[in-house]
């Protein structure tokens, strides 16, 4: 189905042109499940991690859609290329590290502050699954990134503003990466609590509470990761 990659820096990228490709071509379409995760291991012969980082891009791309226990399926056949040829321009350096947490504390506090308003019952429900499956990922020895990301896409959608969803489709990549790195150097226990709090908020229908405790979430991952840098723990 896949062709193998040679190995190199951002193999993640590689692995989401690939499924764009093939899904401009028509070989894969809304509804089509795609390989398991071992399967996309041995096609491509890249790791497990470079494997779940593509998926975890496509899915706030809005490519796929993951369903617990029923696999990955591909979630629209038609993308927005300009879109695409914007986050594929934008490299992951430092700056723009810390620069999608800025945008982030703007957009995605304003989106809290929305959801808290506008929130369905099916949508807090598919939220308080995302955190339990973020849970759950943890106590596997994970760091809950897939999960995360889901659920400030879930929090994006309740906002009802297809304008601020195709923003952070954007600043896929980068925030992927803003995710996974600031995940990777926090208790796991901590995020786990934070994003429940701002689900009860949301659930409470309290857009203060919601808009305050997302940009405050943000701000300290924002803070960690500067720190991080500026120490040259992460690179």
């Amino acid at each position: 189905m896949l062709d193998p990659l040679k190995k190199k820096t951002r193999l993640y990228e590689d692995i989401v042109r690939q499924f764009m490709q093939k899904i401009d071509a028509g070989e894969l379409k809304a509804g089509d499940k795609l390989p398991t995760e071992r399967e996309l291991v041995e096609q491509l012969g890249v790791s497990r991690s470079s494997i779940r980082e593509a998926l975890r891009a496509m899915e706030l791309l809005g490519v796929v859609q993951s369903k617990v226990g029923g696999g990955t399926f591909i979630k629209h056949s038609r993308i927005d290329r300009n879109l695409l040829q914007f986050a594929d321009s934008r490299q992951d350096d430092k700056a723009t590290l810390l620069e999608t947490f800025e945008v982030r504390m703007v957009l995605e506090a304003f989106s809290a502050a929305q959801a808290a308003k506008k929130r369905t019952d099916q949508q807090l429900v598919m939220l308080k699954k995302s955190i339990d499956e973020m849970a759950r990922d943890i106590e596997d020895g994970n760091r809950g990134s897939g999960a995360d990301m889901r659920f400030h896409r879930i929090i994006a959608e309740m906002a009802g503003n297809s304008m601020l969803l195709n923003i952070l489709t954007m600043i896929a990549g980068t925030l992927t990466s803003s995710i996974a790195v600031s995940n990777a150097h926090v208790d796991s226990r901590d995020i786990v609590a934070e994003h429940r709090e701002m689900y009860d908020a949301i659930a409470d229908g309290d857009d203060k509470v919601a808009e305050k405790l997302m940009r405050a979430h943000l701000k300290r991952a924002h803070q960690r990761v500067a720190f991080l840098l500026a120490e040259g723990a992460i690179g």
